[in-house]
């Protein structure tokens, strides 16, 4: 009987010093914040320039396939980001579509487009405007970043968002934090 003991003791020691030493692993996301606790339908947005206050409010999200009339398909996700408090009243939106997924669309990084040519739902990339009244009465729009999509199921999107949107005034925010959606 003692040595199943002794065993089973060096066996415990031994799965308690590494569940030690793996749960203060970080892993390098580029920057995005690990550390966010949210609920579902809640985003936390850091944002930086001419706004720089902490953004937080409710997400949801939708999914759809259009295609052309060439017959091209194209997978879309929208995200619109609505403000819950009323020190920073502000509401975004950020469409990413994919060409030729036939699908949902996928997990991975989308960068934000540059060149849109005609209607919205048919480009590859991410678009995106924010309206945010302490900023005047002109819309941001997207220059450039990206949205990393790390989870999506029928009813979640969880992922990363890390933006710089400008105005016609040349008033500027850069974005930078994370979502987790619900439909």
């Amino acid at each position: 009987m003692p040595h199943f003991t002794t065993k089973f003791l060096k066996i415990s020691t031994v799965l308690l010093i590494s569940v030690f030493l793996f749960s203060g692993i970080k892993v390098d996301n580029k920057g995005y914040s690990s550390n966010d606790v949210l609920l579902v339908g809640e985003y936390n947005l850091q944002s930086t320039g001419n706004l720089n206050k902490n953004l937080r409010g409710t997400i949801t999200f939708e999914t759809s396939i259009e295609k052309t009339n060439s017959g091209t398909p194209f997978s879309t996700l929208k995200l619109k980001l609505d403000d819950v408090t009323s020190n920073t009243q502000h509401m975004m939106e950020f469409l990413i579509s994919k060409e030729n997924s036939s699908n949902e669309i996928p997990l991975g990084t989308y960068k934000v487009t540059k060149d849109i040519d005609g209607f919205l739902n048919y480009f590859d990339g991410v678009f995106g405007f924010a309206n945010i009244k302490t900023l005047g009465e002109f819309p941001l729009f997207a220059q450039n970043g990206e949205i990393k999509i790390r989870y999506l199921d029928t009813k979640t999107a969880q992922g990363y968002i890390r933006m710089n949107l400008r105005n016609a005034n040349g008033k500027s925010i850069h974005l930078k934090g994370s979502f987790l959606a619900k439909r």
